[in-house]
């Protein structure tokens, strides 16, 4: 390895000392471009690899038969039951580069400080970031895959980086006066493909290692959640958090849990970001209140659900949480408190309130829903009706494709976002729209839904049933299957 550095450095030095310098680089450039395709690749040699029991999905039952007759040799192998994915492009990118157990991974990181270093336009240099950490998640991917694990856990620390960096940048470019929604959707988009990766790197690294994998999910995710919540309001804040959840908790409940006790910002990330966004929250040396988090956010009359607080202190330690409530009971655990719903239905406010071993105190609420939401009451019910159709579009990507002939099968891939709108002939007044699907997760209400595909091969049912508030009904349904190769589209 000395051999090469020393022989690069040799050509370098004799390259930049004459005239005709630019052009012998390029030409350098060139054969090393040519090069990596041969050399590029990853040993197989690393000292802490070992053969990958998971590249075969194992099926549920066949892993619970093991795990009862061979004690945990079975759940340690194969913990993760995922279905890798062959081929997949996030943003735009298609492969990761040059990978970091290549000798030549210099020339990657030097040509990115010097692209990033001639880009001046804040929103340029966002797009740049992200195009780098869509990159670095399929670095880890790729090195997950060749077991090479300490080169994965290491790219992590690269991925949150420039990831971070791109939020930085668009959140730079706002307060400039940039419109900064295509990047946005760009960075929430991608981030979507991140944690597909991510699912799949799990399912093939080792336990040592994933707590670099789950960091990076905490790490992006919470910084990005805080500026939907700060530009688009709690909804679209809301709705982030659950597919985050949806990704991670059909994978492996633990798993979850585990994304979840982490999830929240580090205190500068919450300083810099509070700061660039006008948030008032952020102030002096007071303690800093990441995130409110409630286990349901829905409640019945007399129901419970458990609360959680994350906060930090720049200038010192968190040394108290007060939880009031101004209806219901109370039960404050300290970072945790059990709040259990009055009588009646409504929004209902918990505030906690966060003191630090200086005597700063910072506070913040979170409403919570208890009883169904009313809806609007009608005295008649509409006219006739009937479900005549189904418009099916993808959110963010292209991987969707229509039926062939003679077939009513959507084809989707892997964890990507449709949005199903149902078209209604007839009276359309005072419909209500009821949607269901068998795998997935829907989000939305009305005439208009989000449906997310599960992260696994699979065929999916997605139905309505369409009521006017009397007799009449009628119902429809979209079918689709779910694919697992990129290439297929």
């Amino acid at each position: 390895m000395d051999d090469i550095y020393f022989w690069v450095l040799r050509v370098w030095h004799a390259l930049t000392s004459g005239p005709k310098a630019i052009v012998a680089l390029v030409g350098i450039a060139a054969v090393v471009v040519a090069a990596t395709t041969v050399f590029a690749a990853p040993s197989t040699t690393d000292e802490e690899s070992e053969p990958d029991v998971s590249s075969e999905t194992v099926p549920v039952e066949q892993l619970q038969e093991l795990d009862a007759s061979e004690g945990t040799v079975a759940a340690e192998s194969t913990r993760y039951v995922f279905q890798p994915i062959e081929d997949v492009s996030i943003g735009g990118v298609s492969g990761p580069g040059i990978l970091p157990s290549s000798p030549f991974y210099f020339f990657k990181t030097f040509s990115r400080e010097m692209t990033l270093a001639f880009t001046t336009n804040p929103l340029e240099k966002a797009n740049r970031k992200l195009t780098y950490a869509n990159q670095d998640a399929l670095a880890i991917r790729a090195l997950c895959s060749d077991g090479l694990y300490t080169d994965a856990a290491q790219e992590c620390f690269t991925y949150n980086h420039d990831f971070y960096e791109s939020l930085k940048w668009a959140v730079r470019a706002h307060k400039e006066g940039y419109d900064i929604g295509a990047v946005m959707t760009n960075l929430v988009t991608s981030h979507q493909g991140h944690r597909v990766v991510f699912a799949d790197a799990l399912s093939h690294g080792r336990e040592s290692h994933w707590e670099a994998v789950v960091g990076s999910v905490t790490y992006t995710s919470a910084p990005l959640e805080y500026i939907i919540r700060s530009l688009y309001g709690a909804a679209e804040g809301d709705a982030f958090y659950s597919k985050l959840r949806s990704d991670f908790s059909t994978i492996d409940a633990d798993l979850w849990r585990a994304i979840e006790g982490m999830m929240g910002l580090d205190a500068e990330q919450a300083q810099s970001l509070g700061e660039a966004m006008g948030d008032s929250s952020i102030t002096g040396g007071a303690p800093i209140i990441t995130s409110i988090r409630a286990d349901k956010n829905e409640l019945q009359v007399g129901e419970s659900c458990v609360l959680t607080c994350m906060a930090s202190d720049l200038d010192g330690q968190v040394v108290g949480y007060e939880w009031l409530a101004a209806d219901g009971v109370i039960e404050s655990q300290e970072s945790t408190a059990t709040w259990t719903s009055p009588d009646s239905g409504g929004l209902y406010q918990v505030k906690v309130v966060v003191t630090d071993d200086q005597g700063n105190q910072s506070s913040k609420s979170i409403t919570l829903r208890v009883g169904e939401e009313e809806e609007p009451e009608s005295d008649t019910p509409g006219g006739p009706f009937w479900v005549d159709s189904f418009e099916v579009v993808p959110v963010g990507h292209d991987m969707l494709e229509q039926p062939v002939l003679g077939t009513d099968q959507w084809t989707v891939f892997q964890g990507r976002d449709v949005e199903i709108t149902c078209n209604v002939d007839g009276d359309e007044s005072g419909l209500d729209y009821e949607w269901t699907c068998d795998v997935g997760t829907i989000t939305g209400r009305g005439s208009t839904i989000t449906w997310e595909a599960p992260g696994r091969a699979c065929y999916a049912l997605v139905s309505v049933e369409v009521s006017n508030g009397g007799s009449t009904k009628d119902s429809g349904e979209v079918v689709f299957r779910v694919s697992t190769c990129a290439k297929c589209f």
